[in-house]
C-alpha cells in the first residue's frame, strides 16, 4: 500500500522515476532466485504450461484494464511484470514453443529499437496535430507510426546495436568520439541559431500574476492608487489567465484587485474528490491548501469574482459554488464569469508561431455543462452578476485578433488576449460600484 501511496495522483512525474520503478526491476531478482539453470524446477506441483497460461491471462488483463485513469507506476505495474516473468521462466510447453517462433524471436530482438522510435514518432504526430490529451491516431496515423516505426527500430537495430557491438572497447571508444563530437557542435549552434525565433514568453504560458497562481500568496493587480480595493478573483486557470484583463480595467476605473487561483481545481470545499481522476488528484491536492487562504479574502471583500471551467468535468462543482453564494454576506456582490470560449486544437502548435502561419480553421467548443451551470445558478439566485465573456467580438475570429494569437493552447487566452478582451468590455465596467 505505500508504495502505491508514494505514487498516488504524482503519475506524471514518477513515470520516468527510477526509485518508483525500483519494484519492477526487482521481479527479475526475485525470479532468479527461485530458479535452477534459467529455469523454474518442474515438480508434481509446479505444471509450466500453467505457469505461462496464467502469465498470459496476467498480460491480457493489463492490455484491457490498465489505462490514462490507472494508479501508474504502482501496485498495478508489477501485474504484467509478473506475467511476462512467469512465461520466461517456464520450462518448454506449447506457449513457450510457439514464442519461440523465428519471426517472433526477431521481433523481440528489435523491441528495445521499436520501444524507443514508437514514443518519439506519436508524440511528433500529436504535437503536430495541436492535440495532446485524449488525441484517437487515424487509422492511417496508427498504419504509418507501424511502419515507420518498424523500419527505424530494423535500421538502428542493424547499424547501431549490432555493429557497436562488436567493436572492442578501443574502437568503440573511437567511433562513438567521432559521431558525438558532431552532434554535440550541432546542438550548440541550434541552441544559437534557433534563439531569435523563440516565440516570446507572454504568447506561450500564462506569464502574469504568476505569484499568486498555486502558491499561498494574494497578489494585488490594477491601480497601484486605488479609490477602491475590496476586489478578490479567484477560481482555476481560467481566472488566472484574465488577471491581465482585471490590470487593465483596473488601472482604467481607479481599482485594484487581489487575485489567488490554482490549476484545474478552484481551492474551494465541498469538491468531491471521488469525481477526480488518479492522473490529476496533484492539482486536487494542491488547490486543498489553499481553502483557507481563499475562504479568508472572500470573507474579507466585497465583490467577489469567480472563473473556472471545471464545471465542464466536476459534478460537485456547481453545489460548491452554491455554498459560497450562500455563505456571503447581504452587503457582497458575487460575479459569476461564463468563461471564454475554448478550441479543437492548440493554435500555438498548428501555427508554430504568434502570427497567422496556418488556414487551418479552428472550431469553437461547445462548453455545454459549463455554460448550463452558470445560467442555472443565475436562475436560482438573481442576485449574482454573470459577466458574459464568450461573446465578445474578441473571439470572432478565435484564435487570432488582427493575424496575432490570443491563445497559448487549445483552452486559455494569452496575456493580449485578456488585453484585448479588456479592452472590448472596457464600457462594461464603467459602473462596476452599481451593478
Amino acid at each position: 500500500m505505500e508504495y502505491r501511496f508514494i505514487n498516488y495522483g504524482y503519475s506524471s512525474e514518477l513515470y520516468f522515476s527510477l526509485f518508483s520503478r525500483i519494484p519492477e526491476f526487482l521481479i527479475g531478482s526475485l525470479f532468479s532466485i527461485i530458479l535452477a539453470n534459467g529455469k523454474i524446477k518442474v515438480s508434481k506441483n509446479i505444471n509450466p504450461l500453467f505457469l505461462s497460461i496464467l502469465g498470459v491471462l496476467m498480460l491480457i488483463y493489463s492490455i484491457f484494464f490498465i489505462n490514462e485513469n490507472t494508479l501508474f507506476p504502482g501496485i498495478i505495474a508489477l501485474i504484467p511484470c509478473v506475467g511476462v516473468s512467469l512465461i520466461l521462466i517456464s520450462p518448454d510447453n506449447l506457449i513457450t514453443g510457439f514464442l519461440s517462433n523465428k519471426v517472433i524471436v526477431y521481433i523481440g530482438s528489435l523491441s528495445y529499437s521499436l520501444y524507443l522510435w514508437h514514443w518519439p514518432i506519436m508524440a511528433y504526430i500529436r504535437y503536430r496535430n495541436g492535440v495532446y490529451e485524449g488525441y484517437q491516431f487515424t487509422f492511417i496515423e496508427i498504419t504509418f507510426i507501424t511502419i515507420l516505426t518498424f523500419v527505424l527500430a530494423w535500421a538502428s537495430y542493424t547499424f547501431v546495436e549490432n555493429t557497436y557491438r562488436k567493436l572492442n572497447n578501443k574502437k568503440f571508444l573511437v567511433v562513438i568520439s567521432l559521431v558525438a563530437l558532431p552532434l554535440v557542435t550541432l546542438t550548440f549552434f541550434l541552441v544559437k541559431m534557433t534563439k531569435g525565433k523563440e516565440i516570446p514568453y507572454e504568447f506561450k504560458m500564462a506569464s502574469f500574476g504568476t505569484n499568486s497562481h498555486g502558491r499561498d500568496t494574494v497578489e494585488t493587480i490594477g491601480s497601484k492608487n486605488a479609490e477602491y480595493s475590496n476586489i478578490f478573483l479567484f477560481g482555476d486557470s481560467h481566472a488566472n489567465v484574465l488577471k491581465p484583463y482585471f490590470d487593465f480595467i483596473g488601472k482604467k476605473y481607479n481599482f485594484s484587485v487581489k487575485t489567488l487561483t490554482t490549476d484545474s481545481y478552484p481551492a474551494i470545499e465541498n469538491i468531491n474528490e471521488t469525481e477526480i481522476p488518479s492522473n490529476e488528484l496533484t492539482f486536487y491536492n494542491k488547490s486543498r491548501k489553499l481553502v483557507r487562504s481563499t475562504q479568508c479574502e472572500i470573507n474579507k471583500n466585497d465583490i467577489i469574482i469567480f472563473n473556472t471551467i471545471a464545471f465542464e468535468h466536476v459534478p460537485s462543482m456547481k453545489s460548491a459554488v452554491e455554498y459560497i453564494i450562500k455563505s456571503l454576506r447581504p452587503d457582497q456582490k458575487f460575479i459569476l464569469i461564463k468563461t471564454f470560449p475554448i478550441l479543437d486544437k492548440n493554435p500555438l502548435r498548428i501555427n508554430r508561431g504568434v502570427t497567422k502561419n496556418s488556414d487551418y480553421k479552428f472550431k469553437i467548443l461547445n462548453k455545454v455543462s459549463n455554460d448550463k451551470a452558470v445560467e442555472e445558478l443565475k436562475l436560482k439566485y438573481p442576485n449574482i452578476i454573470i459577466l458574459d465573456l464568450s461573446k465578445s467580438s474578441v473571439f470572432r475570429k478565435a484564435p487570432y485578433i488582427r493575424d496575432t494569437l490570443i491563445y497559448y493552447d487549445d483552452r486559455h487566452i494569452n496575456r493580449k488576449g485578456a488585453i484585448e478582451l479588456a479592452k472590448s468590455q472596457i464600457e462594461l465596467w464603467k459602473h462596476y460600484k452599481k451593478w
